[in-house]
């Protein structure tokens, strides 16, 4: 279920708690906060409110969040598992971001490139789980080039160009996008 954040957080809430009665099946809560027009110095506190109530509905088992603004995983990650239950799952979208992320105790990466390239990634993950930092930095450096791509042009565009570069698929994407230069 994607969730874009409406202005008030009881629209918020009763909206998934609908979904949630609709859908029983354990669910987990994607959360775009940049699009919405909370003030940066609001945010934070705001997610955590809204991320606990919504952890209180039974079927809602875990959150992905977008990659902090000031990258502090740990911090935000303390404040979050502080005002939920220890089964509730915490993970991280934005592939560049998923190296520290699960360093710092991020449950999962939602990764675009797992896609394209499921060994490294799986790679990484395991290694970032494991704790082998210098495994981690370096897998995460071999994708330095693509994490760059994606910071410029956005990971859907990028991905779009891959598949169609390396003959995987003509498609093209459900919204209207314009495509980086190759």
């Amino acid at each position: 279920m994607v969730c874009f954040l409406p202005r008030y957080p009881t629209c918020l809430y009763a909206t998934k708690k609908f979904i949630s009665i609709l859908l029983p099946s354990p669910m987990q809560v994607n959360c775009h906060w940049r699009s919405t027009t909370i003030r940066e110095r609001r945010a934070s506190r705001f997610r955590v409110t809204s991320i606990c109530r919504l952890s209180k509905i039974p079927n809602i088992v875990a959150v992905k969040m977008p990659l902090p603004p000031d990258d502090d995983y740990a911090g935000e990650l303390s404040a979050i598992r502080a005002t939920t239950s220890s089964a509730f799952r915490v993970g991280y979208s934005g592939d560049w971001g998923g190296a520290a992320s699960l360093l710092a105790g991020g449950d999962t990466w939602n990764s675009v490139v797992a896609g394209l390239q499921p060994a490294e990634t799986v790679a990484l993950t395991r290694a970032a789980h494991a704790l082998d930092v210098e495994m981690v930095k370096q897998i995460d450096t071999a994708f330095e080039p693509l994490w760059t791509l994606f910071k410029e042009f956005g990971s859907f565009r990028v991905m779009y160009v891959i598949a169609e570069l390396l003959d995987l698929c003509r498609a093209k994407p459900s919204v209207a996008y314009t495509a980086p230069a190759r």
